[in-house]
């Protein structure tokens, strides 16, 4: 009895261990965009998830522009589709061609598909999951962010929410916790008919991911997402690492002026051709979006979810614990049997 209630006792130990530890802040997703228009100095040792960014869905567009950053990625590499401009917004006729592209296998060296998820037509529920499907059959995991809580540029955003939420293909999902991407704090503003409460029913493997501005920033992502009943598995930071010179520039592409001066678009001298389709040269640009932020370095900050290796770790010394205490146990009984023959 003495035995069985010593074992036990170290089980549940090691048992209790492994949980607490499990909800500790232990490096889950360290991730960053990486945007394709300028040029990064490096990409820190710490991240293990880096999306080329874009802006564009076409397939072979997308690729041509993000395939040259290959050799900067580490960790998950995941070419982004989608952007909040004229070039991502979706239309079934190119979530057809992202279908085609994922099933030929058309993104090589690539571990993923993030789709961008902003602007688009409604009724393409059906069509994006057929989308999240072939990329998962191709063999790519795949990743949703969207504008805050839904898409601002869909009109049946509530419904594709919602199928997006539990969708069996979609293996993390990242809302974006920021609007121009220079803010200071956390954005945590929903839209009035999706609560983030919802977010509560994904289900995918890699879980909520939240892309914020800078890795600072998390902490304060956790403890707001904790209120709502979510445990958050990392972060993709949004601001960029850049060689000196490379984005300050006040004079950029975009759709409208308005739109130039919030986002840190491509660099351009004076005329439209030298601008994405659908996009103008504007001049006399706030260089905020453009400051190039510091990427931070992330082994210092909180992050939820606990790595294979460490599990391993645990587990293995459980098991030795527990090796250890049965050992002590028989000698110590052993000891006293021959004690009281004696």
């Amino acid at each position: 009895q003495l035995i069985l209630l010593s074992m036990s006792l170290t089980l549940l130990t090691c048992l209790s261990t492994l949980f607490l530890l499990s909800h500790t802040t232990t490096a889950a997703y360290n991730g960053i965009w990486m945007w394709t228009w300028i040029t990064p100095l490096a990409n820190p040792g710490t991240t293990n998830l880096n999306i080329a960014f874009s802006g564009w869905i076409d397939p072979p567009t997308a690729y041509s522009q993000s395939s040259p950053l290959l050799s900067k990625l580490q960790g998950e590499k995941y070419i982004s589709l989608g952007g909040g401009n004229n070039n991502g917004h979706w239309t079934s006729a190119l979530l057809d061609r992202v279908i085609t592209a994922c099933k030929n296998k058309q993104f090589p060296s690539f571990n993923g598909v993030a789709f961008d998820i902003e602007e688009g037509d409604s009724g393409l529920s059906n069509a994006f999951k057929n989308a999240f499907g072939a990329c998962k059959a191709g063999g790519y995991k795949v990743l949703v962010t969207v504008s805050h809580s839904t898409p601002y540029g869909i009109g049946d955003k509530e419904t594709l929410m919602d199928n997006i939420i539990k969708d069996i293909n979609v293996d993390i999902l990242s809302p974006q916790l920021y609007t121009t991407g220079a803010e200071s704090a956390n954005d945590f503003t929903f839209a009035p008919t999706y609560p983030w409460t919802k977010y509560t029913a994904f289900r995918g493997a890699g879980g909520i991911v939240p892309s914020i501005v800078t890795p600072s920033l998390y902490p304060s992502a956790q403890s707001y997402f904790k209120t709502v009943g979510i445990t958050l598995n990392g972060y993709i930071q949004w601001s960029q690492t850049t060689s000196s010179g490379t984005t300050a520039s006040s004079v950029r592409c975009g759709v409208d002026w308005g739109k130039a001066n919030t986002m840190c678009g491509r660099k351009c001298v004076s005329q439209d051709s030298e601008c994405p389709a659908g996009e103008h040269c504007y001049a006399s640009l706030s260089l905020g979006p453009c400051s190039g932020f510091a990427v931070e370095d992330s082994s210092t900050q909180a992050v939820g979810g606990l790595s294979p290796l460490y599990i391993g770790l645990i587990v293995a010394s459980c098991l030795m614990l527990f090796v250890i205490v049965l050992v002590v146990i028989v000698i110590v009984s052993r000891r006293f049997k021959d004690h009281e023959r004696a």
